[in-house]
């Protein structure tokens, strides 16, 4: 059975995110369940009351060629071990409820063929690379330092989105709980500038060989180009994940790994060029009105 909703089942999700395939560990289900576990938008499937697959899903702002609408994202599946493709009925379910009242429907995946049966398009590229050299351009030194949680980098985040379009606006609070959970999830947060002038950020992952830069936020090249060499001079491995748009090439040498899909689905066109008041016809008309790249690898 299908559920769109796991209203006061928060210790069964709590045990099931430990026990999944890829479980979390206690302190990152505890993470998870603080900052990213929305009851009313999870969906769950059971059998003989017990979950075989969980789907949380979120509403968020999108500003799309500069107007504000609603985005439904499908943000993070769990799934017991031989429960794939209940994951896979729980992703159908959550598009079906979805197309009822969204515009748009947000995917980051790396089996994009799913969605692409469901009518989802490809909008954009998230690449994961190793650092072999970062170029020795000239800027000004700056200080780089752990995030004490307490200092405001919201700001630092709205500058950094405004250089895209088509893409999702947090609030200040849904910004703080993405970096809360990170931090709690075991990522440290390393930030460029000093207090009041942050240039740049990175939330810094686990990595086998040494580290990994999951998201990267910044207001200009240079302070992004002094947390490269930072971590440059401190680990062998260095891997970065960004949007192919931000064309990370110019600042450093890099060799590209298997990469990602950022797909969207547009559930009216209709009603879509009625807000827009335009007259597009395909999924590419639509895209080819954006002022900017999109990013969207935060919500």
């Amino acid at each position: 059975m299908i559920l769109s909703e796991c209203i006061s089942k928060e210790q069964e999700v709590y045990q099931f995110l430990q026990s999944c395939v890829n479980p979390l560990t206690p302190s990152q289900a505890q993470a998870f369940m603080d900052y990213s576990f929305n009851p009313e938008s999870m969906f769950c499937y059971v059998l003989n009351n017990e979950f075989q697959a969980l789907l949380q899903t979120y509403r968020r702002t999108l500003i799309f060629s500069g107007r504000k609408t609603s985005v439904y994202i499908i943000a993070r599946g769990f799934y017991k071990k031989g429960c794939k493709s209940k994951l896979d009925e729980l992703i159908e379910a959550a598009i079906a409820t979805a197309s009822k009242s969204s515009l748009f429907i947000l995917a980051d995946t790396r089996e994009p063929s799913l969605y692409r049966r469901l009518g989802f398009g490809k909008v954009s590229t998230q690449v994961e690379s190793e650092m072999i050299e970062v170029y020795a351009l000239q800027t000004d030194s700056q200080k780089i330092r752990l995030w004490d949680r307490e200092e405001d980098l919201y700001p630092l985040y709205l500058q950094f989105m405004s250089f895209f379009d088509g893409s999702i606006r947090l609030s200040e609070q849904e910004f703080m709980d993405c970096l809360e959970a990170r931090s709690d999830f075991g990522d440290k947060i390393y930030i460029c500038g000093e207090p009041g002038n942050v240039k740049a950020m990175a939330i810094a992952s686990p990595h086998p060989e040494g580290i990994l830069l999951s998201t990267l936020i910044y207001s200009d090249p240079g302070g992004l180009l002094e947390l490269l060499r930072y971590f440059d001079s401190l680990y062998d491995v260095v891997r970065l994940r960004y949007s192919k748009a931000e064309n990370l090439d110019a600042l450093a040498d890099l060799e590209v790994f298997p990469q990602s899909s950022l797909m969207m689905k547009i559930c009216d066109l209709a009603a879509l060029n009625r807000w827009q008041n335009t007259n597009a016809e395909t999924f590419e008309d639509v895209f080819k009105q954006l002022q900017a790249p999109q990013w969207n690898y935060l919500y």
